[in-house]
């Protein structure tokens, strides 16, 4: 069975996790595609255009002490209460799984048909943000994605501004320390 989706034009914020049915060593040759004709994942979704700088092929055993749901929660910022209703789905799979973001799909309108060797397993909204999720058109991805339009995976730039924010008052906070570091060690 085939999935279809929806991508709207300049959807931002949505991470989509497919699993990936291949042989490890077919899996690495995904990882490591470089910019020599179309990537192997464009041309499952059938995606045009595609940026594979904005999706990430993850082999499971190099993050099995974390775990793919905390692996989510983490380095794409989908928020735990999103990824709470999948944990368990997402600790079965095994091997590779692709996650795309939305940056990947070049803020292009696209309908993308999951084939295989890919399978949709979830998607999600990176937290905070206020876009609703692409539609999904196809039976076979019933209950795979929330379809109350539930906000789902993080926005790389909103991510990249967040990290700025948070550093900039770890900075100002250093700061701080050191002042009254300082006075409190002034003679009197």
């Amino acid at each position: 069975m085939t999935t279809v989706l929806d991508i709207p034009a300049h959807e931002h914020a949505v991470i989509r996790v497919f699993a990936l049915d291949l042989s490890p060593e077919e899996a690495a040759r995904w990882s490591e595609a470089d910019g020599d004709g179309p990537h192997p994942l464009a041309e499952a979704l059938g995606a045009e255009p595609f940026d594979p700088r904005f999706a990430e092929i993850v082999r499971l055993s190099d993050i099995a002490e974390m775990g793919l749901p905390d692996y989510l929660a983490e380095g794409y910022d989908v928020p735990r209460e999103e990824l709470d209703p999948f944990a368990e789905r997402l600790r079965g799979l095994s091997s590779h799984v692709a996650v795309v973001m939305s940056s990947a799909f070049a803020d292009a309108a696209q309908e993308v048909t999951v084939r295989a060797p890919l399978r949709l397993v979830a998607t999600f909204q990176e937290a905070g943000a206020e876009t609703p999720l692409s539609g999904v058109s196809a039976e076979s991805a019933r209950g795979q994605a929330p379809a109350d339009g539930t906000p789902g995976p993080p926005d790389d730039a909103a991510a990249g501004g967040r990290r700025g924010v948070v550093l900039t008052l770890i900075a100002l906070a250093v700061l701080v320390l050191l002042a009254v570091a300082a006075l409190a060690g002034a003679p009197r």
